[in-house]
């Protein structure tokens, strides 16, 4: 079987004189797998995502999309973290205008309100784009992809913005589109962010080069209440942990972050954050505490449809 998305040696080059910010970059993504991908601020994140998109063509190098050159052929639908532009239309108004942009004869009529009750959108029809919640916003962007019936969808930092139920909410609606064959490529600054995902491989990219990511170098850093006595409890069962100001570290090159969490969870630590340090990613394909996201919401179980997740409050900000 093709892959659903395969790069090869993909560059792009910008500015004057041209600077690589992609050099020689390859991947593959199989129908239904999640790709996650790790990368800093400005590191060409988005401009990977696009090429795989189809909307912005390398310099040199090969994208096929089940084996194909012909990114309408496969329906590819780039996601940005929010709905970009237009704030002050409201999120119905928003789909029209994005599904008037679509000319696609590989694909089927867009349905915005068939698009809206998919995503559990209704309640927010009206209200404009400008003042909706991160975690609604993050859905409203995923509609917007949907738009086109993709087969493969690219996500540029969903998550970095939402909250850790947000987080769990939109991984449920992105296992819905993987059982139905969508192939998905998850883009975040920290891996971390990552961890409600079950992802098949994980990327990083750094200085225009793509690398998949593993943990014989890698450490696990944990924000706990009372990084002393933590660390003195820990340490009985993680002799490699050590502490780093008000947070405790272990280098994962014997132990998976799930062992770590366990073991947290076991010696009733309190762990209020986890993150991958830059330069490192899990072993293991996934980075979460499995009792958190062990059983999808309300609305998502007995093959629910791919977006039919709860909306979550959250204050956080999103930037680009």
């Amino acid at each position: 079987m093709d892959s659903a998305l395969l790069l090869r040696d993909v560059t792009v080059r910008y500015g004057e004189p041209p600077r690589a910010v992609l050099d020689g970059a390859s991947m593959q993504v199989a129908p239904g797998a999640c790709v996650g991908l790790v990368a800093a601020p400005g590191a060409g994140t988005s401009t990977l995502l696009l090429c795989a998109a189809g909307l912005l063509g390398p310099a040199s190098g090969t994208v096929r999309w089940f084996g194909s050159h012909r990114w309408h052929a496969a329906r590819a639908a780039y996601a940005a973290a929010t709905p970009e532009a237009h704030p002050y239309l409201s999120v119905r108004a928003w789909l029209e205008f994005v599904a008037a942009q679509i000319d696609d004869i590989a694909g089927p009529e867009p349905d915005v309100t068939l698009t809206l009750a998919r995503a559990g959108l209704g309640e927010f029809a009206r209200i404009r784009v400008g003042h909706l919640t991160p975690g609604v916003a993050a859905r409203v962007a995923l509609a917007g992809a949907l738009l086109r019936d993709p087969r493969v969808v690219l996500l540029d930092r969903p998550l970095d913005a939402l909250s850790g139920p947000e987080r769990v909410r939109f991984a449920w609606a992105l296992a819905a589109l993987r059982s139905d064959g969508v192939a998905l490529v998850v883009a975040s600054y920290d891996a971390s962010l990552l961890a409600p995902l079950t992802v098949d491989a994980l990327y990083g990219l750094a200085a225009g080069r793509l690398a998949p990511l593993t943990a014989n170098d890698a450490t696990l850093e944990i924000d706990v209440p009372l990084p002393v006595e933590a660390r003195s409890r820990l340490s009985l069962r993680v002799p490699s942990v050590y502490r780093r100001g008000r947070a405790l570290r272990v280098p994962l090159a014997r132990v998976s972050p799930e062992q770590v969490l366990s073991e947290c969870r076991a010696l009733g630590i309190e762990v209020r954050a986890s993150r991958l340090l830059p330069g490192a990613a899990a072993s293991r394909r996934r980075v979460a505490e499995p009792d958190r996201v062990a059983a999808p919401p309300e609305g998502l179980r007995d093959g629910a449809s791919v977006a039919n997740f709860p909306s979550c409050p959250s204050s956080a900000s999103t930037t680009r």
